[in-house]
């Protein structure tokens, strides 16, 4: 149940990127350059993890270990009972010519979730099959994978999951007629 949560959330927070990726794009044209994202990174401790950082801690811990500039995502018509936060980096990052901007989820002030989401070009196929194979070479064959077409908005995702304890490692693209392919590669504690 909890990994279908960590699937849905991600696929939500993915139709959102493009949004945040353009104005996040706009407010940092002035940056030339952008901090390579390492795949070899994201295991610490015998589990999935980002730069070493612990799952559940607090927003002002998280602040304290990673030195980018972290901003609230703002999300409308939310009840006011919804407890999740989520953190964009202010920097751009880069995967194999690929930019990315990265989020962190918050769930009652703890941290629950990583994401990097790509905005992707022409060569998208390529870059995500690369990808895939890179992180086999890192982490093992994939715990499972998903491929998924709906007629009716005429879009087709690709899921890859690496299950590790408690803690899962998940790779997806999206493409279809009226979107521009994107991609993330998070993880979650589950």
């Amino acid at each position: 149940m909890k990994k279908s949560i960590f699937i849905i959330i991600t696929v939500l927070l993915i139709f959102n990127p493009y949004t945040v990726y353009a104005k996040h794009t706009h407010q940092t044209q002035s940056q030339t350059a952008s901090i390579s994202i390492s795949l070899d990174d994201l295991k610490d401790d015998g589990q999935y993890q980002y730069n070493g950082l612990k799952w559940k801690s607090k927003l002002k811990d998280v602040k304290k270990k990673i030195p980018y500039t972290l901003k609230p995502l703002k999300y409308e018509n939310l009840s006011a009972n919804y407890k999740e936060q989520v953190y964009v980096a202010n920097e751009t990052f880069n995967l194999q010519g690929q930019n990315a901007i990265l989020k962190l989820q918050f769930v009652d002030g703890e941290l629950s979730q990583f994401l990097y989401a790509f905005h992707l070009g022409e060569t998208y196929d390529e870059w995500f099959e690369t990808q895939c194979d890179n992180l086999r070479q890192l982490y093992g064959e994939e715990t499972s994978w998903n491929i998924n077409y709906s007629s009716i908005t005429k879009m087709k995702s690709q899921t890859y999951r690496w299950d590790l304890g408690d803690t899962t490692l998940q790779l997806i693209m999206m493409t279809g007629e009226t979107i521009n392919p994107s991609a993330t590669l998070g993880i979650a504690e589950f």
